[in-house]
């Protein structure tokens, strides 16, 4: 039988390698390009803005739901959004969001990455597709 200590360490090597698993596989999809493997008509131009290269910059979670409630569709009506998770780390180096954004009609479609780790950033362009509400349509 193991000793207490022989126990602990198993157990803290264990946790380290599937910390250290979670933490690749979660990077990997973001430094391969989150557009591999996912459905090209929400992907966005690899370097356009929302892009996971290009994640639009927002001043914490509220920064990105002011962000996501401004843009607006073709038709010039608010988006729906919902939040997918966080991906991973991003082209500035922070964890970041992906969100599925439609406009109402539902005639374009996107998955939207943003970065909520800018202080007092907010950004004053749409992603592609969409405009925002303080912009002229």
């Amino acid at each position: 039988m193991r000793s207490r200590e022989e126990k602990a360490r198993v157990l803290a090597r264990t946790l380290i390698i599937a910390l250290a698993l979670v933490l690749a596989g979660g990077c990997s999809v973001l430094h391969q390009g989150a557009e591999q493997g996912r459905d090209p008509e929400l992907t966005l131009p690899a370097g356009a803005l929302g892009s996971s290269r290009n994640p639009v910059k927002c001043d914490g979670p509220a920064g990105e739901h002011q962000y996501l409630k401004r843009l607006r569709g073709p038709d010039g009506q608010p988006v729906r959004y919902q939040r997918l998770g966080s991906v991973g780390q991003g082209a500035f180096g922070h964890v970041v969001d992906l969100y599925l954004v439609e406009s109402r009609d539902g005639t374009v479609r996107r998955e939207v990455f943003l970065d909520m780790y800018c202080p007092g950033h907010r950004e004053n362009q749409p992603v592609p597709g969409f405009f925002l509400a303080d912009q002229t349509l």
